[in-house]
């Protein structure tokens, strides 16, 4: 288990929080698109948000030259507790309007930034550890500490939140991924959860109920689809599947959004070390080529895949703290323009590449 997989056993608590309310309240329109799994809790409350799709253009950016991305041009943060500096950032999402959404981990808040890096603002959460986002530049996330689903407005003022540490259907233990799912059929939206410790999906409906939840524990990674050893982090590729990096067993398996398992394949293991897939962002192209870029955190370096022909198309990065070196990348993601963004958990900083 990684140095991360210590640090997050350690900074994450066990407070028992109870689903006192429905607090999802997704707009139903033809355009929204999203995906999702659940689990089925029902509650009242008299606070709702609307969670709105992701702009297409985010998704379907082409990337002129994948093979070129692998120099640093733009870095900022390092270790502090001032606006822009962070402490253990896991996590990254990039909203409609190319602001950059950090989940600034031991400092207890989040942190947005313009695209260029320059701080915006912030706003308070226990152990932010997984991002997403809706169109109204809403932010969603999972904690690592109170084991919860949280939702804020533009402003950073909460508006919902569902969840509680457990077993059960409907509650969690240590969520690290999340997305808000997206998709053409005009489905109602659901909240998708990587349920880390309870290695399973588990997906939600628009007011935070449970709908489903598929996978169990499983440490062999030649085992079939379907078994986790700690789901990390998700995406939607260019297919409408759902693609998971299954960490702990150093592999990445695709789902279609109603949970069939459709193919895995594994991350490819440096020589004296182990690999160790964490965060993915899906870079869909209108050229329909499906690449995804992955983060191999324990060997500080960012993979691009073809996850059609599971093989590696790109792979750049090693260990340091210099431009274009990492130590623990933990988050990816893409702008408008095709430059990936990537979370450097140990050095508490965050890496443009274009």
């Amino acid at each position: 288990m990684s140095d991360q997989a210590d640090d997050f056993q350690q900074h994450t608590g066990y407070s028992e929080t109870i689903v006192e309310e429905e607090l999802f309240h997704f707009d139903d329109s033809d355009d929204f698109q999203h995906h999702t799994h659940s689990s089925s809790t029902s509650s009242s409350n008299n606070r709702s948000i609307d969670i709105e799709p992701q702009s297409p253009m985010l998704e379907e950016v082409i990337i002129d030259n994948v093979k070129q991305v692998d120099e640093s041009e733009e870095c900022f943060g390092g270790k502090g507790t001032e606006d822009g500096q962070f402490s253990s950032p896991t996590d990254i999402a990039i909203d409609p309007s190319d602001n950059i959404i950090i989940c600034d981990n031991e400092n207890n808040r989040v942190q947005i930034f313009d695209k260029q890096g320059k701080f915006l603002r912030k706003f308070s959460v226990p152990k932010p550890y997984g991002v997403t986002f809706d169109a109204k530049e809403g932010v969603i996330l999972v904690t690592s500490d109170d084991h919860c689903v949280y939702a804020f407005d533009k402003s950073g003022t909460e508006v919902g939140k569902f969840g509680s540490k457990g077993a059960e259907y409907g509650h969690f233990s240590y969520p690290t991924g999340i997305i808000v799912s997206e998709t053409k059929s005009q489905i109602p939206g659901k909240i998708i959860v990587c349920d880390h410790h309870n290695h399973r999906i588990q997906m939600f409906d628009k007011y935070g109920s449970f709908l489903k939840s598929f996978g169990t524990n499983g440490t062999n990674p030649e085992m079939e689809g379907g078994y986790f050893y700690g789901p990390n982090s998700l995406d939607i590729d260019i297919d409408g599947n759902l693609v998971i990096t299954d960490r702990y067993n150093c592999r990445v398996q695709v789902f279609t959004l109603d949970g069939t398992f459709v193919r895995k394949f594994s991350v490819k293991k440096q020589e004296n070390s182990e690999c160790d897939p964490t965060g993915i962002c899906c870079l869909k192209k209108n050229i329909g080529l499906n690449y995804a870029a992955i983060c191999d955190y324990a060997n500080n370096r960012i993979q691009i895949w073809n996850l059609r022909e599971g093989a590696i198309i790109k792979q750049f990065g090693c260990y340091g703290s210099e431009d274009g070196q990492f130590d623990g990348p933990n988050g990816v993601s893409i702008t408008s323009e095709g430059h990936l963004v990537v979370v450097d958990y140990h050095n508490h900083r965050v890496q443009i590449f274009k």
